[in-house]
């Protein structure tokens, strides 16, 4: 056995001992910043770019994300469970610049946007965290 192995089996066993509330958690999260940005790409492509147009694509699909029924998620397999954890903190981590960049007209606006977007997903999991504990 090598330490592949060892570090393998070590983090499967740690995502299978994972609670499935915070499974459920970040898979809402990354559907935050996924679902607004889809949105506002798709339209962005099609040429709507005013201001308006966007931030409110972007508050009605937040709300939308509200509604999806992630308490019905039940994954049993360590590995499956892995590459879904994996997928959504690399969503939390890379698309909220690109959601920043469609919501904002210039760089500086944009890179304020963003700021509050990964503030508002660390409020979100601190509040998760204080909801947990009690």
């Amino acid at each position: 056995m090598t330490i592949f192995d060892t570090i393998k089996e070590f983090i499967l066993r740690w995502i299978y001992r994972m609670d499935i509330g915070l499974i459920r958690f970040i898979v809402q999260a990354s559907l935050f910043a996924l679902c607004p940005t889809v949105i506002c790409g798709i339209a962005y492509l099609r040429n709507l770019r005013l201001a308006p147009v966007q931030v409110s694509l972007c508050v009605i699909s937040s709300v939308a994300v509200f509604f999806i029924p992630v308490d019905r998620l039940f994954i049993y397999d360590p590995m499956a469970r892995l590459w879904l954890i994996t997928a959504c903190l690399l969503v939390l981590t890379f698309l909220p610049p690109l959601l920043g960049f469609l919501l904002a007209s210039n760089q500086q606006d944009s890179q304020k946007v963003t700021q509050c977007i990964y503030s508002l997903i660390l409020i979100l999991s601190v509040l998760q965290l204080f909801k947990r504990s009690f």
